[in-house]
């Protein structure tokens, strides 16, 4: 059968002996239902208030009908919900969930912001006033940057007295070295050894060797390399990283294992800022540019509030921006908004129900302040 689309109706390979037919007439459903979840977090730890603090708005107040709060907690949900662009705000304008995230007082029937609106938020000079006609919220960039240094410092059970970074004295440095023949031939006899050891055991198998290695070139003396000879199911996988520590301080297998290995972490971390599209800043001003990044890290902080507030303890404890969107914050929803009550109705076959209850549990538990 042949796939039929028109402008109302998508016809589709038939079930067995049933037809197939979608239509766009389901009315207030949304696919972001968990975003419930990143309120609860705002409620408590009040970020995105914060960061709309850092603006001021030189519009007439009797004449608003977008606060600066709503149009920063829009877009700061928006990303966190997986919508990159301004352009997607044309049509989330009108998501009834998203409005009860941004605190609309009717999520029923008010519109949020469209793309020209919280495209003119990002383009405001610093210098504008009452006297624009169209670009009058300024952001404070400095305030921005005490705010983020007062989020670090609250993530530590006792702020510390002072942060110094000391660039006069020695800097260590510990980097991932690529392959070449000269190093493989160093570690010719370890591998061998270590193929050895897996043809007997059928494990995995890793011997550590260190040496002072010099580039033929680039590099100016000899320095110290630590080489993983390793053997796997697939075959050698040899890996070589280059220090300045000290053999002393740290062994080469510890120094491999323990030390450079931890780094996924932090680099993860990093991955995280490009799921959250901190990427695009492809306007044409560094000052709106530096904007979106703030509202990327923003969103970052929000998920690691919801992280440490919510998902300590579970299956995502450890979860990347990514995943945390999949299971936890996209869930279809059907909403039904009356005078006194807006009703949720989450999709039943939500596989994560026990993990969205746990989360649920976590953060009721954490006092509201906001």
């Amino acid at each position: 059968m042949t796939t039929e689309c028109s402008q109302f109706v998508f016809g589709f390979h038939p079930q067995k002996r049933r037809e197939i037919r979608a239509q766009f007439d389901g009315g207030a459903i949304t696919s972001d239902g968990g975003g419930l979840l990143l309120r609860e977090v705002e409620k408590r730890v009040g970020i995105l208030r914060q960061f709309a603090a850092c603006f001021t708005d030189y519009r007439n107040p009797d004449r608003l009908e977008h606060t600066v709060e709503e149009m920063v907690a829009q877009r700061v949900y928006g990303l966190a919900l997986g919508y990159e662009d301004l352009n997607d705000h044309e049509e989330l304008r009108n998501d009834p969930l998203l409005a009860v995230l941004v605190e609309k007082e009717d999520p029923g029937s008010q519109v949020l912001a469209g793309k020209s609106t919280l495209n003119r938020l990002e383009l405001t000079k610093e210098t504008a006033s009452r006297k624009e006609r169209y670009k009058k919220i300024v952001l404070d960039h400095g305030a921005v940057d005490r705010l983020l240094v007062d989020i670090f410092l609250e993530a530590h059970r006792e702020a510390p007295e002072e942060i110094i970074l000391d660039l006069a004295n020695r800097v260590e440095y510990l980097l991932g070295l690529a392959k070449n023949e000269r190093l493989k031939a160093e570690i010719a006899k370890e591998m061998e050894e270590a193929k050895a050891q897996y043809q007997q055991t059928g494990c995995a198998t890793r011997l550590f060797k260190e040496f002072f290695y010099q580039t033929l070139k680039s590099w100016s003396r000899v320095r110290r390399v630590v080489a993983k000879a390793e053997h796997l199911e697939k075959g050698e996988n040899p890996r070589f990283i280059v220090t300045s520590l000290s053999k002393e301080a740290w062994p080469a297998q510890a120094l491999y294992e323990e030390h450079y290995c931890a780094r996924g972490d932090m680099e993860n971390r990093i991955k995280e800022q490009l799921m959250l599209f901190s990427d695009r800043t492809s306007t044409h001003y560094l000052r709106s540019n530096q904007l979106r990044l703030y509202f990327s890290s923003i969103t970052y902080v929000l998920l690691q509030m919801l992280r440490r507030l919510g998902l300590a303890g579970t299956e995502l404890a450890q979860a990347q921006c990514n995943t945390i969107r999949l299971k936890l914050l996209k869930i279809g929803a059907l909403m039904r908004i009356t005078v006194r009550k807006v009703w949720i109705s989450l999709a039943g076959g939500y596989p994560y129900v026990t993990l969205f209850q746990q989360v649920h549990e976590k953060l009721c538990a954490v006092p509201v302040k906001y």
